[in-house]
């Protein structure tokens, strides 16, 4: 026998929305297998992300001693190339708080630190120089097109980053070099100067 059921006694179910989460961590940059909700929290996130990253999954090595407790999520929201929102957790760029005291590098100064710590990838092998970038070079190089501060590649070396914007966005850059790696180059954590 079967029962009758009322309408109102049925609540609509609100779609599901989902995101993909692409994590940086260790110099490493991978998506994790499986989507998030899309209405999960940032909380929610770093932990589902901690514990993946100590398990270890395809492009990401199982790291024991992950700690995201300073990491952020940047939340992209979906296009019509990619049809789901898009979640980052990245470290915490230490670019362009006011708190900020350390002196400001110029443009060319940020250019030649960030690619003499830069390395050369992919098709960049055929274009690679080992030699180091004066800032006078580096100078010269913004000089010759000052409309072009935003460097893909440059003799063979990865570097995509804008030199001249303001905060610096070394997310791109850290994903090709490493970990921290912009920021080592500049000085502004411990390593390499």
């Amino acid at each position: 026998m079967e029962l009758p059921v009322a309408d109102t006694d049925i609540a609509p179910v609100p779609p599901t929305r989902f995101a993909s989460v692409e994590v940086a961590w260790n110099g490493e940059c991978a998506e994790l297998p499986d989507m998030v909700s899309s209405d999960a929290t940032d909380a929610d996130i770093k932990a589902m992300v901690a514990e993946a990253v100590r398990a270890g999954f395809p492009g990401m090595r199982a790291d024991q001693g992950v700690d995201l407790a300073n990491f952020v999520l940047d939340r992209y929201a979906p296009t019509e190339a990619r049809p789901i929102e898009k979640i980052l957790v990245r470290a915490k760029t230490p670019f362009g708080g006011e708190e900020d005291a350390r002196p400001t590098l110029t443009a060319a100064e940020k250019l030649s630190r960030l690619y003499n710590h830069a390395r050369p990838q992919g098709m960049g092998f055929s274009h690679f120089t080992p030699e180091d970038m004066t800032v006078e070079q580096a100078q010269a190089l913004l000089d010759a097109r000052p409309d072009i501060t935003y460097f893909d590649y440059l003799k063979g070396r990865v570097m995509k980053i804008d030199v001249a914007k303001e905060p610096l966005d070394t997310r791109l850059y850290n994903r090709d070099n490493g970990y921290e790696a912009a920021e080592r180059a500049l000085g502004l954590v411990g390593g390499d100067e």
